[in-house]
Formats: structure tokens, C-alpha cells, sequence
């Protein structure tokens, strides 16, 4: 969770498509011809210097006044390409969030307002990436510029030597071979120093993922028996972008009790389940299964023990079968049965289990959606639920059957349901009133 306060979905697949690519190319090449550019400079300066120090002093200052020219160029563009990475990412997630959503925003009457926005981002990466190009291409002609300068002035210096009868013209001749193959590992260092200089901003993305830390503290205990599935937190605080999620937080959920969380939006009830689930630890405080801590079990094993069913579930394009068993669980005949238990009409499919359901489900309505969601939890058959929203895109007909359903395959085990659906309470042994500072308000 802490990554994902400073970085978008966008911003993310760009620094694993692009950024690690570029990271690699730095290593393998950039980096190993710098090194190699550097030792042939160092020997030829020594030659040089030890042929005539006078013209070995000149090419040296003529070298620093370039790098000084590179380093302030190479400066400029660092900030350019921050500019231009970030822009980039906006973009990135903007249309990735555009596509997920086509259908709702073109029913809103909203494509001309997103074509106007997709157009001013494009512009801006497009502004920011023509100041880069002019920037590097500056950068490289500063290069080019200071190669032939440099070897103009050592050939003058030389001639002024020779006519003086301070330098031989086989002398003279010596040092012009030697000063241009000393230029151009010299152009090419400075080039690889741009270079880098172009990357950094992109190679620190990298670098903040892998030195992300990793919150998410895991043990290694797994029960020798079948766990109670007694759910308890304990005086748990619980900050989010720095807000108070939870406060003292204080819950027991018993064995075999089914518990309904009730209370306004964006007050945290969702929040319970990702500390359950140990997505995030709390600040303070501790969360006990069956009298142990959370982070004291395998993560695996709590996955394995709770089946959680989110507000918008998920489904990822493929086969209906191996949407709803991914796991290969069960067998033709239960998936069918627990279907029809919850009202998901199979002839509703062309190919039957066999029917490819389209990327970001389209070929399918809201409360498909959700019922394949509790299909595929039930068949994997866990010990503890935790159930966010699990009718809320199913009609009113259809949810009075679909409780009766839940009850059933809830009975003796731990569940925890988040809902504002009055029906799906009924089913509950226990309302709590989830209410911001005051956490658990009363029960219904």
C-alpha cells in the first residue's frame, strides 16, 4: 500500500516495460564503455604529457572546460526528463483508466471531454519530449564541436612550436594522431555522461520499487489442526495517507458467527478485511487468529483459509470454468449446481463453461459479475469469509434467494460481511455500526 500511494497503475507498467529495459542497456553497455573510454584516456593523456607537457596541459584544460559545458547541459536535461517521465505516466494512466472504463464514458456523454483531456497530455508529453531531444542533440553537437576545436588548436600550438623550433614536425605529427584518438573516447565519456543523465530520472523509478520497503511483515507458523476462526483486534490504530483509518480498535468475532458491518463510505470497513487478510499491518495494536497474531502465520496459509469476495470481485479474461475454478477444485457437476443455487443461468453462455468471458468482462452484466465472484468462493470451500458488497449488483428478486443461499454455505464458519443491503443483514447474527472515531457505534 505504501507504493501505491505515490504511483499510478500507468506510471507503474512504464517503469516495467521501459524503465528496467533502460536500467539493463546502462549496465551491460554504457557503463563497461566508460569504463573502457576512461583507461584509453588516461593512458594517451599520460603519453601525451610525457611528449610535451605544454600541448598535454592545453588538451587537459580544453577537456575540463568540456566537461564543465556537458555537466551543466547534462543538468538540464535530468529536470527535463523528470518533467517529461512524469507527464508520460499521466498519460499512461489516464488511458489505461480510459479503456477500462470506455463504456461508462461514452454512456455519460463524456468522450469529448476525455479527447480533449487525452490531447492536452498528449501535447504535454510531446512538448516535453521535443525539449529532451533538443537538449541531447545540443549536448552531442557540443561534442562534435569541441573534437574539431580541439584538434584546431593543437595543430596551431603545434605549428607555433615547430616554427619557434620547440617541437619536431615528427613531434608535431605524433600528437595529432594521438590527441584525436584521445577526442574521441573523451566526446564519446561525455555522450555516455549525457546519457545518463537522460536515464536517471527514469532508473530512480526502478530504484524506488526495488528499495520500496517491504511493510508487510509474514511469519512462518501453520496450525497442526484446523483452525477456530476466532477473528480479534485489539486496540488497533491504523493510519492511511496519513489519516486515522482506525482508533483503538477494538472487535471479536466468534466461531461459526456470521458479523454485519454497516456504516457511511470511506469510513474504513474495507479496511478490516486488508488487515485481516495482512495486505497492511496496523500502526498499532494487534489482530489474532485463533489467539495468534496475524503476521506470526504463513501468508499463504491465511489465503488459504479465507475466501474473500471484494466489492468489485475480479474476473480476468478466459474460459468461464477456469474462471470459476481456477484452482481445478471441483468438478463439472458442483460448479453447475452452484449456479443454478445462485440464480447464474449457464444457457445464459453460447459455449456453456466453455464460454471466453472478454477482457474487463464485458460479455458480462453487474450481477453475473458478482455471482461468479461467490461462486468461485464457495467452491474453494474456506474456513473464514469476509464478504464486501456481495449483492450489491444483484436485483431485489433475486438477493431474497441468493441470502437464503450465502446462509447456507456459511453455516459454521467464521463471516464477516460489509453491506448496506437491509436483506443480506438478515442473515447475519450481529450488526455492528462501524462509526469513524467512535468505531463500533452499537449494534442493530
Amino acid at each position: 500500500m505504501k507504493y501505491w500511494e505515490k504511483n499510478s497503475i500507468g506510471d507503474t507498467l512504464i517503469i516495467l516495460s521501459e524503465d528496467v529495459s533502460i536500467l539493463e542497456n546502462l549496465l551491460t553497455t554504457t557503463v563497461s564503455n566508460s569504463i573502457v573510454n576512461i583507461i584509453v584516456i588516461t593512458g594517451i593523456s599520460i603519453f601525451i604529457i610525457v611528449m610535451d607537457w605544454k600541448c598535454g596541459v592545453l588538451i587537459l584544460t580544453m577537456a575540463i572546460v568540456f566537461a564543465i559545458i556537458q555537466k551543466r547541459i547534462g543538468g538540464k536535461i535530468e529536470n527535463i526528463v523528470v518533467k517529461m517521465r512524469k507527464s508520460i505516466g499521466e498519460m499512461a494512466n489516464f488511458t489505461s483508466e480510459t479503456l477500462q472504463n470506455a463504456n461508462e464514458l461514452q454512456a455519460s456523454g463524456y468522450e469529448k471531454l476525455m479527447s480533449h483531456k487525452y490531447r492536452c497530455l498528449n501535447k504535454e508529453v510531446m512538448d516535453s519530449t521535443m525539449k529532451q531531444i533538443k537538449a541531447v542533440t545540443g549536448a552531442q553537437s557540443v561534442g562534435t564541436l569541441f573534437n574539431v576545436l580541439g584538434l584546431l588548436v593543437v595543430i596551431v600550438f603545434g605549428t607555433y612550436q615547430t616554427i619557434t623550433n620547440n617541437m619536431t614536425v615528427g613531434t608535431l605529427f605524433v600528437l595529432t594522431v594521438y590527441v584525436q584518438r584521445l577526442y574521441g573516447p573523451i566526446v564519446s565519456l561525455g555522450n555516455s555522461y549525457i546519457e545518463i543523465k537522460n536515464s536517471l530520472p527514469k532508473i530512480n523509478k526502478v530504484i524506488d520499487i526495488l528499495e520500496t520497503p517491504d511493510i508487510i511483515k509474514t511469519g512462518n507458523y501453520i496450525p497442526e489442526t484446523d483452525i477456530q476462526g476466532i477473528i480479534e483486534f485489539n486496540n488497533v490504530c491504523f493510519s492511511y495517507n496519513e489519516k486515522d483509518i482506525l482508533k483503538n480498535f477494538n472487535l471479536c468475532v466468534q466461531p461459526g458467527e456470521i458479523l454485519g458491518v454497516v456504516g457511511k463510505n470511506g469510513i474504513g470497513k474495507s479496511t478490516l478485511f486488508k488487515l485481516i487478510l495482512n495486505l497492511c499491518t496496523p500502526n498499532d495494536g494487534e489482530i489474532l487468529l485463533d489467539d495468534m497474531e496475524i503476521v506470526e502465520y504463513e501468508n499463504e496459509f491465511i489465503r488459504e483459509k479465507i475466501g474473500y469476495v471484494g466489492q468489485g470481485g475480479f474476473v480476468i479474461s478466459g474460459r468461464l470454468i477456469d474462471i470459476l475454478d481456477p484452482q481445478k477444485n471441483s468438478t463439472e457437476t458442483k460448479i453447475l449446481e452452484l449456479m443454478r443455487e445462485l440464480q447464474l443461468d449457464i444457457t445464459r453462455f453460447d459455449q456453456g463453461l466453455d464460454t471466453y468471458i472478454d477482457e474487463n468482462h464485458r460479455n458480462l452484466s453487474g450481477g453475473e459479475y458478482q455471482k461468479i465472484a461467490l461462486i468461485r468462493s464457495f467452491i474453494e470451500d474456506r474456513d473464514i469469509y469476509l464478504l464486501d458488497e456481495p449483492t450489491a449488483a444483484i436485483d431485489e428478486k433475486s438477493e431474497n434467494e441468493i441470502c437464503k443461499i450465502i446462509k447456507e454455505k456459511l453455516k459454521g464458519k467464521t463471516a464477516i460481511i460489509i453491506t448496506h443491503r437491509p436483506k443480506i443483514l438478515e442473515i447475519c447474527d450481529r450488526v455492528i455500526d462501524f462509526a469513524g472515531d467512535q468505531n463500533i457505534k452499537g449494534y442493530i
